[in-house]
């Protein structure tokens, strides 16, 4: 019964913008199949879409279409890492590969913004499959000519891309 309290609750416009947000986080972390359609309804609000879009990744391979759609059309970078951020999720928990070819896409796509490939990188991390360990490597090597010891979002990148090869190198050793 508490995932239909939290439902009532979320629907609301009594309910205020921190607890819906809060909500948002139960019910993913629930595992509450029931909520996707509030869920993507959630998406709709610029505040509520990242939260949304996170316990979206912890309902499991139905969420995987729409993540992968709003990683490639939502217009705001960081509404795109938090669908990659998602997908890491669902393919790190329920170990399903399907979710990699989207990501080296993202990863090899020139267009696509630092803030949205560290979640990539993070995310091909979590789930370790050969086919991500060339792209990542043919990415560091990108990275490491860029030498800008003060910009704080190219650290973080680089450092996702490090750990995530090293999953998925030694990983490969293993399988």
């Amino acid at each position: 019964g508490h995932t239909d309290r939290l439902l009532t609750l979320l629907d609301s416009t009594d309910t205020s913008q921190a607890r819906k947000l809060k909500i948002i986080s139960l019910l993913g972390e629930m595992q509450a199949d029931e909520a996707m359609p509030t869920l993507k309804a959630a998406l709709k609000d610029r505040d509520l879409s990242k939260q949304a879009l996170a316990a979206i990744g912890n309902l499991g391979k139905d969420g995987i279409p729409l993540l992968i759609d709003m990683m490639n059309t939502a217009p705001q970078p960081e509404v795109q890492a938090a669908a990659a951020k998602g997908l890491g999720q669902i393919g790190g928990i329920a170990g399903d590969a399907s979710v990699v070819p989207p990501l080296l896409a993202k990863l090899q796509d020139p267009k696509t913004d630092w803030t949205v490939l560290t979640e990539v990188a993070w995310a091909l991390g979590k789930i370790p499959d050969k086919r991500s360990i060339q792209p990542l490597y043919d990415l560091d090597k990108k990275l490491q000519a860029i030498r800008d010891p003060d910009n704080m979002v190219l650290k973080t990148l680089k450092e996702a891309v490090f750990w995530a090869i090293k999953q998925c190198d030694t990983w490969d050793q293993f399988s």
